[in-house]
């Protein structure tokens, strides 16, 4: 009896082959009409053999294979076993140990004993990568063609339009009248209503918003303008119907560009202060505001009782000037990293006359997270290490095959994991930032009395959401009345009082 396994395979995205059930019903008939007597079934159901990510089926057929469970294995075509070499070499290698063959409907018989045999075989895989490759290679030039043309790409239909060159009768008429409601004056909030009044919903059928509404009316194709990775192409038109002229779509985008028109106070992140400041009067976050004395306007933070114009409870509540109050907490944290970090090695010097002399020498400020990241980098460095050695490895005898196979999934899975951790840690810890411009500095030669400068200058190079956050570990900052610094009470925060 000739034991054979079948293995049967499709990814979300391959039309061209069978579904699995149907590929699992030809290769009975097929090890039938060969004689086989098929006592395993191995399948992946919608994983790619190209992609990389980890094929149980795949995994338990190298089992079956390197423990001699089988004498052939059965499959459609050979590029549904494997489309990498890495795989292909670990079938290979296992079936060169047990002696299986390796039988598909398309591709024949192969003799992993026979040196011509494996050759075609190899020839074959070969064939494979390149078409997967020249899949890929098709699929980009068909994009850089469609998009030198003018003509739209494939993807869901865009609101406004009835496909992807015809403006909707309808939904179209809707969109060019929300450019009109903009340049009016109207709010983004109140268009959106229009449109659910109306019955309309997004594509994906949620209800409209004012962001919904923003990208809309922001979407190049509108004015028939062709955008490419993001950038707009100069002297390209698109060959669709435009729903809004041109100068008025670049009006609106300008209109939706500005800052100022974004008067949401929930997270106010231009400012260093807005809502991370309170008034001394009643505790409410301060928000941005200015205000106006012979015709000279001053940047200010003002209690958010007052910028949300709130029934008067007939108190006096606070405002600071913006440069005052930024200037006074900057300050404060760079006094902090000077103390907290900044610390000299203090070592005593005999004089020969007998006198005890003490030298300051500096020491290199220790970045919180610096055992962290080094830790991840060398790990990486041995993973990819270990995954260069993976394939060599594979083809030498009495080596463990599928052991290899599973080594490679785990390395890769960790790899991503790692990077996933190595960036977080660089995107959310802003004092790492901070004192790698001081350890720039000392090793510069600025002398550690003079840092406070250079501090200052690391600090404020940081996107303003990491100042905020910095800002927000580290104080509360209250405001208060009378005049100067002093009336502004910056508290360290429990982790650093």
């Amino acid at each position: 009896m000739t034991r054979a396994a079948i293995y049967a395979r499709i990814s979300q995205k391959d039309e061209s082959f069978d579904k699995v059930e149907s590929q699992l019903d030809r290769c009975q008939q097929f090890a039938d009409r060969e004689g086989y007597t098929v006592t395993r079934i191995f399948t992946d159901d919608g994983i790619s053999a190209w992609s990389g990510k980890e094929r149980p089926g795949f995994l338990d057929l190298l089992s079956a294979v390197t423990a001699e469970e089988i004498d052939v294995v059965v499959a459609v075509a050979q590029d549904r076993l494997s489309r990498n070499d890495t795989d292909w070499l670990a079938l290979k290698v296992a079936c060169q140990r047990s002696g299986a063959l390796v039988h598909t409907i398309a591709n024949g018989k192969v003799d992993s004993q026979d040196p011509s045999s494996v050759a075609m075989a190899g020839m074959l895989q070969v064939l494979a990568d390149m078409e997967s490759a020249s899949k890929s290679q098709k699929i980009r030039a068909r994009i850089t063609t469609a998009r030198a043309a003018g003509s739209p790409l494939w993807g869901r239909v865009p609101f406004g339009y009835s496909d992807r060159h015809t403006a909707h009768p309808e939904e179209g008429p809707l969109v060019t009248q929300a450019y009109a409601d903009v340049l009016e004056g109207k709010t983004l909030y109140s268009i959106a209503r229009r449109f659910n009044d109306a019955g309309h919903t997004t594509r994906t059928g949620k209800p409209f918003n004012g962001g919904a509404i923003r990208d809309i009316l922001q979407r190049p194709r509108n004015a028939r303008l062709v955008e490419s990775y993001g950038v707009i192409q100069d002297g390209q038109e698109g060959d669709w119907e435009a729903i809004v002229d041109l100068p008025s779509w670049q009006s609106v985008n300008k209109i939706l560009a500005n800052p100022a028109r974004r008067k949401s106070h929930g997270a106010n992140t231009t400012f260093l202060l807005a809502g991370v400041a309170r008034c001394g009067i009643c505790g409410e976050v301060m928000r941005s505001a200015s205000a106006s004395k012979n015709g000279i306007k001053t940047a200010q933070y003002r209690c958010s009782s007052k910028t949300d114009q709130r029934e008067n409870d007939g108190r006096r509540h606070t405002t600071a000037r913006r440069d005052d109050l930024d200037t006074a907490v900057l300050s404060e944290v760079v006094r902090v990293f000077h103390e907290e970090y900044i610390k000299p090695d203090l070592q005593e010097v005999e004089h020969p006359s007998g006198a005890v002399a003490v030298y300051v020498k500096p020491r290199l400020p220790k970045d919180p997270n610096g055992p962290a990241r080094d830790r991840i980098e060398v790990r990486l460095a041995e993973i990819r290490e270990a995954r260069a050695n993976l394939l060599a490895l594979a083809a030498m005898p009495g080596f463990d095959i599928l052991a290899t196979s599973r080594q490679a999934e785990q390395l890769q899975t960790e790899e991503a994991a790692l990077i996933v951790e190595r960036d977080a840690i660089a995107e959310a810890d802003a004092r790492s930032g901070v004192l790698a411009g001081i350890r720039d500095a000392m090793l510069s030669g600025v002398q550690v009395q003079d840092l406070a400068p250079s501090i200052d200058r690391a600090l404020r190079a940081l996107p303003i959401d990491k100042q905020r956050a910095l800002v927000q570990s580290m104080f509360t900052v209250t405001v208060h009345h009378g005049k100067g610094a002093h009336r502004f009470e910056i508290a360290a925060t429990a982790r650093h009082s």
